[in-house]
């Protein structure tokens, strides 16, 4: 066994991996088309595109394209999505875009004002859209 110690030795991954696990048969409910054909082979690809986040929000940034791809695909309009580490509230941001309900969990305080300040900013905004914060 080899280990790397040398500060000066950085690793960089430019991919980044979303696992969707289950245990014997992944189906959903509910059944119905919610999505344009075409949309749907693109989001079950294994594949997607996102623009990165540059914003430094929180610790583990990611763009609202990941969360609108993730929810979108996983979940119905009007159904709960659960978040359990909502940081700066990317993915509720998704559910209200996409019509869905969500619940989020955050243990830092900071986040979580942080997190419904961003809500209630883009629920009040004229014009729904990506907001810059």
């Amino acid at each position: 066994m080899v280990a790397l110690c040398h500060r000066d030795v950085h690793i960089y991954n430019p991919k980044e991996v979303v696992v969707i696990a289950y245990k014997d048969v992944w189906a959903k409910e509910k059944k119905g088309r919610t999505m344009e054909k075409d949309r749907f082979i693109e989001l079950a690809s294994g594949s997607w595109k996102y623009t990165a986040e540059t914003k430094k929000r929180t610790q583990a940034n990611f763009s609202l394209g990941l969360p609108i791809k993730a929810v979108e695909i996983l979940s119905f309009p009007g159904e709960i999505v659960y978040d359990p580490f909502m940081g700066s509230g990317t993915t509720a941001i998704a559910c209200i875009e996409l019509g869905r309900q969500y619940l989020g969990t955050e243990l830092s305080k900071y986040y979580c004002f942080k997190a419904n300040a961003r809500i209630k900013t883009y629920i009040n905004k004229p014009e729904q859209g990506i907001i810059e914060f």
